[in-house]
């Protein structure tokens, strides 16, 4: 440990210190116990990571960590667009930060690994987040009709969006 639990789709991190974080083995077969009784993710399959320290700009008041995260949303290996993924806490920052942030060769190399994938979605939602040191690191894969914009733009990624769609429908 320490670990984060959370199901296939969602997570509860709203109960941030008994349904997603543990200390340790025994803590996370506790916070699994409750996941797996959880009317939303009780159905879905649980996962368990190591939890890594990303620079963290404060705790909210259920003691999770608002944390340099950034959400990208990805179709026919073509970023369609980015943003600070913690929209819920964005008004507590003086600036939320710039996707600059992320190295454009690391998403790259991420969207390389996955199109390597036999089974790659054709689209999908990748969250990056960037460690204390300063590193990025891949948080998770989402399935792209399945996650919240964060603070991305609905506008551009519509377009960007259709206009990739419609691309690859040309050819």
């Amino acid at each position: 440990g320490p670990f984060v639990l959370k199901g296939g789709t969602n997570s509860r991190k709203g109960q941030w210190k008994t349904h997603m974080f543990a200390q340790n083995k025994g803590e996370a077969c506790e916070v699994y116990s409750r996941l797996s009784d959880d009317s939303l993710i009780g159905r879905q399959p649980i996962y368990i990571r190591k939890f890594v320290p990303l620079h963290t700009f404060y705790h909210d008041v259920v003691g999770m960590p608002v944390t340099k995260e950034f959400r990208f949303f990805i179709c026919d290996q073509n970023v369609l667009c980015g943003a600070y993924y913690w929209s819920s806490h964005v008004e507590e920052l003086t600036a939320p930060p710039s996707i600059t942030e992320v190295p454009n060769q690391f998403l790259q190399e991420c969207i390389s690994r996955i199109a390597k994938n036999p089974n790659a979605p054709r689209a999908y939602v990748l969250d990056v987040g960037i460690q204390q040191d300063g590193t990025p690191i891949v948080i998770e894969l989402n399935d792209l009709q399945m996650s919240g914009l964060s603070e991305n733009s609905p506008f551009l990624f519509y377009r960007n969006l259709k206009r990739q769609l419609e691309k690859s429908d040309t050819k």
